[in-house]
């Protein structure tokens, strides 16, 4: 199964491990021509959301008397910043409407203002086609628009609750069932691991335990879990690594840094050799450690040699992990 999920889950490789500045410059160098691909109309927005089951972002544009003002200024940069457009490309259908004598009633509808504009909002894409029957899940106005670090928080906030409330509606039942369909199973987790949707972590370990003999299932899960990247789900991940599940060693090397630092480094200074080696092997794919010390290196060096390198690799992980979740992890 291969992760679709977005920029905020690949691995501290490159600009991931750079300091927030750094990072937006590192994105504006891949993103300088790009943009946000806002759709124009509710209904081809509405269709896309539910055949990708993104929520929609819907714009509503500020109102003339502030289009020459700093506010305005500030809010143009705001929506071309890299990290911003990547985000809003990836987790949502974007929609900006206008305030329109056609418009207006849905904008009522959906419980959002229809006599001024200058705010966002996230619903469901069901709800542009029948607003009276789904409620906005968020509203962003125009002064954390304006704001990078404020709008980026907001649609992180507003992506998780609905995100939430998709898994509680139309996921979640598919991991309960008493006998479920593999291919029900199959969709249910490349849609947890699409949206990333990090409370299913609990029903697929209790799934996971009633499957046993499913290798299918198995394989798919783990690799879904190290998607994930919960505590419960990467304590799940060593455990069956440690046992010498192959599929468990490679989702290991999907963990985010924050959960790589605090699962895998004391790995390092376990007993057994075995143990050592696998968390390195994850450790080196997930923070790109150089040089990669082969594994007859590690069995033949001195023992000063040795806690050299562990302490290096551990001052290394952990403040990569440090500058991940203080950037791009807080948005995971």
């Amino acid at each position: 199964m291969r992760n679709p999920w977005n920029f905020l889950a690949r691995r501290p490789r490159a600009a991931a491990l750079l300091t927030v500045a750094a990072l937006v410059s590192s994105a504006a160098a891949q993103t300088a021509q790009s943009a946000i691909q806002w759709m124009n109309q509710p209904a081809p927005a509405a269709q896309a959301a539910q055949k990708s089951l993104r929520p929609v972002l819907v714009y509503v544009a500020p109102d003339a008397e502030l289009r020459d003002s700093n506010i305005q200024n500030r809010l143009q940069r705001s929506l071309r910043d890299p990290i911003v457009v990547e985000m809003i490309q990836t987790r949502f259908v974007p929609l900006r409407m206008s305030r329109t004598s056609q418009t207006r009633p849905m904008l009522q509808a959906l419980g959002l203002p229809a006599n001024f504009g200058g705010y966002m909002a996230v619903v469901p894409g069901q709800a542009l086609l029948s607003p009276e029957t789904s409620a906005k899940v968020n509203t962003i106005n125009l002064m954390e628009m304006a704001e990078p670090g404020a709008l980026l928080t907001e649609l992180h906030k507003g992506y998780r609750e609905y995100v939430s409330r998709l898994y509680t509606d139309q996921i979640k039942a598919k991991f309960e069932e008493e006998k479920p369909k593999p291919a029900d199973l199959t969709r249910a987790l490349e849609l947890v691991a699409q949206l990333n949707i990090s409370e299913a972590d609990a029903d697929i370990l209790k799934l996971i335990d009633r499957r046993a003999e499913d290798k299918q299932f198995l394989k798919n899960a783990t690799e879904v879990l190290g998607i994930l990247s919960t505590r419960p789900a990467a304590d799940y991940l060593l455990k069956q690594a440690k046992e010498g599940n192959k599929d468990a060693q490679a989702a290991l090397g999907r963990l985010t840094p924050t959960i790589a630092a605090e699962v895998l480094l004391p790995e390092m200074r376990a007993a057994k050799e075995g143990d050592r080696l696998m968390a390195y092997k994850a450790l080196s794919k997930i923070f790109d450690l150089k040089p990669v010390r082969p594994d007859k290196w590690w069995e033949r060096v001195k023992d000063k040699a040795r806690d050299d390198e562990l302490q290096s690799i551990t001052t290394r992980v952990n403040e990569q992990a440090r500058v991940w979740q203080d950037g791009a992890g807080r948005f995971r």
